[in-house]
């Protein structure tokens, strides 16, 4: 495992048939597709595979983040990730060796 970032979680939401977006901004190195995040979930941590890093921009109050969308294996676990909420928190971004 080689850490390549740091990314703030402010929060999560689902889009529904993409799955659970983690919305939140790069707070060090960066965050590539096929990168791995463990948050923290209740007392549980769990490894989520980066599917599609995507940039949100609210026009409004001007406001910009970044979402991450997960990689799901089937329908179970794409509704099990839509039904998930993540907290506010600091995550390490991983790769595999």
């Amino acid at each position: 495992m080689k850490i390549i970032g740091k990314f703030k979680i402010l929060d999560s939401f689902k889009v529904t048939r993409r799955g659970l977006v983690a919305r939140g901004n790069i707070v060090e190195g960066k965050v590539k597709v096929g990168s791995f995040i463990k948050p923290k979930i209740d007392s549980d941590n769990i490894t989520l595979e980066i599917r599609s890093v995507e940039f949100i921009d609210k026009i409004s109050t001007g406001e910009s983040w970044v979402g991450l969308l997960f990689v799901y294996n089937d329908e179970n676990h794409l509704q099990e990730l839509e039904n998930t909420k993540l907290e506010e928190q600091f995550v390490d971004v991983f790769v595999k060796d």
